[in-house]
């Protein structure tokens, strides 16, 4: 249970990033699709398909939406399957970003958990749980919730900052429904990542360290077994012609054991139908996450 709690929090935490820091060019752009796997201790324990559409930046706002999907692979597969499902969608501008919701599904042992947070409700953000979770969830004090975005949103953040200030330092308040949590992010500098067979990028990427204040609704004895993490070092790279920098892996860990997400697949897929613009009205739309081919790619 608890390698699980910490692999679902290890990915919204790492989704949250990834689009805190990017920004598009200034034209009507395709969706960017994004595929990973995450290790634990060196072994493949999920894979993670991400959706990004982050539409015109010089408007005075656009809208964006992030899609995610992983589920466990290999042998924790067979012991202990679970799979996740989230869509965040709001306004970005040059002033950062502004989430209007966010909704997720987990399933475990065919067990699915719902969970949607309405960040545009009048007076503060309002988290639906279905079913209700076993302990009473209290609300964090109206001090802490100004100005804050839910995990992939974080992410959709990161990136964002980085696109348009050439940084990634800064904070990041982060809420999931349960707790808060800030992201806080020191200067970027610059690594060389070696070629590897787990991951399609190798070469010069922006190394980003951020260390991870809890701020509430924390509990103690949840610390070491796989929480929220204390730290994390995701790095940044050109990957797709015309798109921002994109994360290519990050390091954490989780208290049980080291974490690394390789990215293994990246591509820019036309929108037909479907823009940030029409983001779904209830826990019932499912994320819309594309597959097809990748080439590696070393800038």
């Amino acid at each position: 249970m608890a390698m699980t709690a910490a692999l679902r929090r290890v990915v919204g935490g790492f989704v949250g990033i990834a689009l805190a820091l990017v920004a598009l060019p200034a034209t009507a752009q395709p969706d960017i699709a994004l595929d990973y796997r995450i290790y634990m201790g060196g072994i493949a324990v999920m894979s993670m398909q991400t959706r990004i559409a982050l539409e015109n930046q010089v408007a005075t706002s656009a809208p964006y939406r992030i899609d995610v999907s992983a589920r466990t692979v290999g042998l924790l597969d067979r012991i202990k399957p679970l799979s996740f499902k989230a869509r965040s969608w709001g306004e970005a501008s040059l002033a950062g970003l502004r989430v209007e919701r966010y909704e997720s599904i987990s399933t475990k042992r065919s067990k699915p958990k719902r969970l949607s947070i309405d960040f545009a409700a009048a007076n503060a953000p309002v988290a639906v749980f279905d079913p209700p979770p076993d302990d009473p969830i209290i609300q964090p004090p109206a001090s802490m919730m100004n100005e804050i975005i839910d995990p992939p949103g974080a992410f959709v953040s990161v990136l964002h900052a980085i696109a348009t200030n050439n940084g990634c330092g800064g904070t990041i308040a982060i809420y999931d429904g349960k707790r808060r949590y800030d992201f806080v992010f020191g200067e970027k500098t610059t690594d060389k990542l070696e070629k590897t067979d787990l991951s399609i990028f190798h070469g010069r990427a922006e190394r980003c360290h951020a260390t991870v204040v809890q701020r509430y609704g924390f509990k103690r004895k949840t610390w070491s077994l796989g929480g929220v993490p204390s730290e994390l070092t995701v790095w940044f790279a050109e990957v797709l012609p015309g798109a921002p920098p994109l994360p290519v892996r990050l390091d954490t860990d989780t208290g049980l054991s080291g974490v690394r997400i390789h990215l293994t697949g990246a591509r820019l897929v036309p929108v037909v139908q479907e823009s940030a613009a029409s983001a779904p009205g209830n826990s019932q739309n499912e994320p819309i996450i594309s597959s097809g081919p990748s080439a590696p790619v070393t800038p």
